[in-house]
Formats: structure tokens, sequence, C-alpha cells
């Protein structure tokens, strides 16, 4: 695989070759790899090379595989795959998807919004997750999304097959899910529910490009300021985080359609997608399969109450391995899915893709 000056990006399966800005990447005149790991973390740093442009040099990155923090094998069986099929699984349905690594979620939420052939203009996520999910992809902004930044093909949150190539390629990832489909409307809520806040947190976000000269052609990336909401000020885009459900509630306009959000790290969040997580025990979110039941109850119950009222549309659940112990998925996601039919939220139509 070979790559020149005058390109930013080749690919082979997995690996690809692309260039960056030497400068940024360095401190007191020697590459520093600290930095080249941290902003390319999705990925494997497979080697480091000068390119005759002095300015610029070009890494080999191998997508991980996305089962890195403990062995999953005992797991895949409740989905019917084999370990190659991890990193790709995401099943949806007509308002609804379950994936296994939450980045595919952009992708689910363009398939379902293609094939109804409808324009959301106003939108309220309920994201239940230990995460926000809100990082900038690596792909170029300018008040709508362009190019990924990896591959340099045109990226549109409304060609589904493009969303697939930009998670393909690493631009999307897990920790970027969310902004894609944030910004695919005119107005949004994100209503974030998160264990261990301790004062709620209420923010008016706003959408802007920034410069970022990481690549060989700079560019501009999507950024999202957020300011303190005051009691006077009615803002068209918000972000709330709180660990009271029943806080978010009051956020929801009635005019909305709602997207609820589940990642099952929020029940257990043992690894945090750290394979150094036993030197990290003191910040984790680890309690036992029966703790884990009790607040999927409660949970359920309350959402179900919500349901009555303001009809939740669509329903995304992601597994998220390397963060929710595999040795709870079966239990787990059984439980669960009981639990919101048991209380009026229709998710028969995924549930059914697990054993």
């Amino acid at each position: 695989m070979l790559i020149d000056d005058k390109n930013n990006f080749k690919s082979d399966n997995d690996t690809v070759l692309v260039k960056i800005n030497k400068e940024i990447f360095s401190s007191d005149g020697c590459i520093n790899y600290e930095k080249i790991i941290d902003k390319f973390s999705e990925f494997e740093l497979i080697s480091v090379n000068n390119l005759s442009s002095k300015n610029y040099i070009q890494l080999m990155l191998k997508r991980l595989d996305y089962a890195y923090c403990e062995d999953i094998s005992s797991g895949l069986n409740l989905f019917s795959i084999e370990p190659k099929d991890v990193k790709d699984y995401c099943k949806i349905t007509k308002t609804n998807c379950l994936c296994l690594s939450e980045c595919w979620m952009p992708y689910a939420w363009s398939v379902i919004r293609n094939r109804e052939n409808f324009d959301i203009k106003n939108l309220t996520v309920i994201h239940i997750d230990d995460h926000s999910d809100l990082m900038s992809p690596l792909i170029s902004y300018n008040g709508a999304w362009h190019t990924d930044l990896l591959t340099q093909k045109t990226v549109q949150i409304s060609n589904p097959e493009s969303i697939k190539a930009a998670i393909k390629s690493g631009a999307i990832t897990i920790g970027s899910m969310l902004t894609p489909i944030i910004s695919s409307v005119e107005k949004v809520s994100v209503l974030h529910l998160k264990q261990n806040i301790i004062k709620k947190k209420e923010f008016e976000m706003r959408f802007r490009s920034v410069p970022d000269i990481t690549f060989y052609k700079k560019t501009h990336r999507f950024s999202i300021d957020y300011l303190p909401i005051y009691t006077n000020l009615k803002s068209n885009n918000i972000y709330v985080k709180t660990s009271e459900i029943v806080d978010l509630f009051k956020f929801i306009d009635k005019n909305s359609k709602i997207l609820l959000h589940i990642d099952m790290d929020y029940f257990n969040n043992r690894f945090n997608g750290s394979t150094s997580w036993e030197h990290e025990r003191q910040f984790l979110h680890n309690p036992n399969i029966d703790v884990q039941k009790k607040v999927m109850s409660m949970l359920c119950k309350k959402l179900g109450d919500l349901n009555k009222t303001h009809h939740i549309d669509y329903i995304f659940i992601g597994v998220s391995p390397s963060f929710y112990p595999v040795e709870f998925w079966n239990v787990g996601l059984h439980h669960l899915f009981e639990k919101l039919i048991n209380y009026g939220i229709d998710v028969s139509d995924i549930s059914k893709f697990i054993k």
C-alpha cells in the first residue's frame, strides 16, 4: 500500500494511511507519540513515517477490534454471531435499533429517516448513558457535514451508505456517534441521564465550525459551545445532565419527536473502554446484576409513565462491549427488554434478535 504527498488517504480493509501536520504532534522537535495515540484513539498505530514534505508525517492506522478489555466470546451466542461480526453488528427495524458498538447509531438514524422519507425539525434525545458521546467526528463541517477527513469521501446524514462508510473508516466513533444525529435537525434537546451527577446542569448548545489543521488539507470541524441557561433565555438547542430522570421530563417539547437511547454502560461501566481498568477501580461504576435489575425496573416504569403523555418514537439500544461486562449481557438485556415491554414501550421487534 503506497501513498504520495498529494494524497491524504489510502485504505486497505481496516488499515488506513493518513497524512497529518507534524508540528502539532511534536514536542521539542520530536514526534510525540502519545499525542498521536490520543488523537486517533479508535485506531492501533502501526507505523509513523516521514514524507518528502517536512511539514507532514504519514501514519499507518488499523481500526481496532472492539472487544479489547475482556474476552466476550461467551456473549456472542446471545446474538448468534462470530467474533468477526462484533464491531459491525447493528439490527435496524422500522423505528428501533439494537447494536453492539454504538458508532452504528447514526447509520440507523439515517436508514430510518431515509426509509420513511421524513424531515424532522424538532427532536428530543433522552440519552441514558455514562458518556455524552458528543465529540466531533473526523468529518469536515461548515454548516453541514461534507467530507470524511480520512477518506475524502462525501458524508451526508441523508445518505445511509455515506454514514456507513464514515463509520467503517473510523471518522465516526462511539465517542462522536450522537453528534451527527443532533446536528441533523433544526431544534434539539439532549436530555442526558448519567450516574453520579451531584447537581443538575443545564446548557444552551451552540453549533459552529472551527478550523482544524490536523490533516494535510486544512479544514473545519464541528464544535459545540455549552453556555449556561438563564431563566429568561429560551434556547433553541439545549443539553441537560442529571442523575434523576424526572428532572429531564420538564424539558421535553410536546411538539418534538422523541428518540430514547439507552447505553448498557449506564447500568455498569466497569471497563470504561480502558485496558488499564483494574488500576482505576476507584472510578468504576460496577454494581452487581441484582442492583442493575432494580435500576432497570425503576427506569422503565418512569419511561413508561412518560410514554403515556409523550409518545417515544424511536428506541436505540447499545450494548457497548469493553464498557458493559459480558457476564451481564444475557440477564441484563432480557430484563431491560422485558420491563420496557411491560411498561408499554414496544421493543419486541429488536428483542427478538437475542436468544
